[in-house]
């Protein structure tokens, strides 16, 4: 094939064709050179013999380029042409609006994500509002960090929260860069750069570091067993085993070994998507056996929603018993502040305390990552002391026979 030369028209190029001829010139094809959704792209136009001019070609590249930025109208020739054929296909061609790519996102995610309903609450909550009608292709990360900087200067959230609205953006555009065209598998929903992709994200700082004395845990349970005895069990299983609340209320009784006194928390209620096993003591043990003996529910904590218990009412029932007993009484810092979650950081603060090593902590309470346990390094002061002791100015007397200075092969 001949080689493609430039035209006086910046875009456009053209090859000539090898034996016929356009007004005895060797015939020219026309072709187009733009970037569009993140990729160099190349369309052919016409020949010269049928018509075609290399002024026509950068016109119609003109038209293309403009549509890019304003992210309307036919983005390409094959939109173009789809355009032509009438209005049904004109509508298919025209891009997706931020607003029709986050509800296909919503109706993949309610089947395959558990944790779907955080993110079609962030999404209508203040995302869609202001970038619903917008064409998909036409957010940029200028748009998204001017969303960051109104939501911190509005002030009212906490800098997570802002992170959250910022992460669901990223996760929409993030699946459709890998979701195929229905009609057209070799184009995917989304092709370009995603708008938060290298942002700043709000600087957060909400480690937890609160967890309960004994005193407190009792003063909790002995509460909870006067007002609420089901938030009892609830408080007491995710007191003794770091159990989350959603494995707790997801929990189905084919889990439970009470002969061997093991719980096997199944990967579809776990934050890092696999299972792993619970240990339960003599009290918890004897707890879930007592509920057993009643059970008329595979779930261990059955409830109205999807047959087990809603969440969110389990959460305010926790609060009202923490803010009924006092725990929180003159704490402004939401990081002192005891909720739900307390009761798992109480669980991994009294391992490190009795001893536990940081992979022990891992594997009982499914963290993933060591640096998110570092936080109960501090807890392990008497480890840590002995430790640091083996180092020394004096030095410690070598083995018999081996000179001072050398090492033992």
């Amino acid at each position: 094939m001949a080689k493609k030369l430039s035209s006086n028209y910046p875009g456009v190029r053209f090859r000539e064709h090898e034996t016929r001829k356009d007004n005895r010139r060797p015939d020219r094809y026309f072709s187009i050179r733009y970037r569009c959704r993140g990729k160099n792209m190349e369309e052919g136009i016409g020949w010269a013999s049928e018509g075609w001019t290399a002024e026509d070609a950068s016109r119609i590249l003109g038209e293309i380029r403009q549509n890019i930025r304003r992210g309307t109208g036919p983005q390409s020739l094959r939109d173009m042409a789809r355009a032509a054929r009438g209005e049904a296909d004109a509508a298919e061609a025209a891009p997706l609006t931020f607003g029709e790519l986050a509800r296909r996102y919503l109706d993949w995610a309610k089947r395959n994500k558990s944790s779907w309903k955080e993110d079609e609450y962030l999404l209508a909550k203040r995302v869609l509002p202001l970038f619903a009608h917008r064409p998909a292709t036409s957010l940029t990360r200028t748009d998204t960090e001017q969303f960051r900087d109104a939501l911190l200067d509005a002030g009212g959230l906490s800098p997570m929260t802002i992170k959250h609205h910022l992460v669901v953006i990223r996760r929409v555009y993030n699946w459709a860069a890998s979701t195929p065209v229905a009609d057209d598998p070799g184009h995917m929903l989304f092709e370009g750069r995603n708008p938060v992709s290298g942002i700043r994200m709000p600087l957060v700082d909400n480690e937890r570091i609160r967890f309960l004395t004994r005193e407190e845990a009792d003063r909790l349970l002995e509460a909870a067993g006067e007002r609420l005895p089901e938030m009892h069990d609830i408080i007491l299983l995710a007191l003794l085993t770091g159990m989350r609340r959603q494995e707790i209320l997801g929990l189905m009784w084919q889990d439970v070994d009470l002969v061997n006194r093991i719980i096997s928390i199944p990967a579809r209620l776990t934050r890092a998507k696999r299972s792993r096993k619970a240990f339960l003591d003599e009290e918890t043990a004897a707890m879930l056996q007592a509920r057993r003996e009643h059970a008329q529910s595979p779930f261990v904590f059955p409830g109205a929603v999807d047959g087990r218990r809603d969440p969110d009412h389990v959460t305010r029932q926790f609060d009202a018993l923490v803010n009924g007993i006092g725990l929180n009484n003159g704490v402004t810092d939401p990081k002192h502040k005891v909720v739900f979650h307390t009761l798992r950081h109480t669980f991994a603060s009294w391992l490190a305390q009795a001893g536990a090593d940081i992979h022990h902590l891992m594997e009982l309470t499914g963290h993933k990552s060591i640096s998110t346990m570092q936080r109960y390094a501090h807890l392990m002061p008497g480890k840590t002391r002995a430790i640091a002791s083996l180092v020394s100015r004096r030095a410690s007397p070598a083995p018999k026979g081996v000179p001072p200075g050398s090492s033992e092969s």
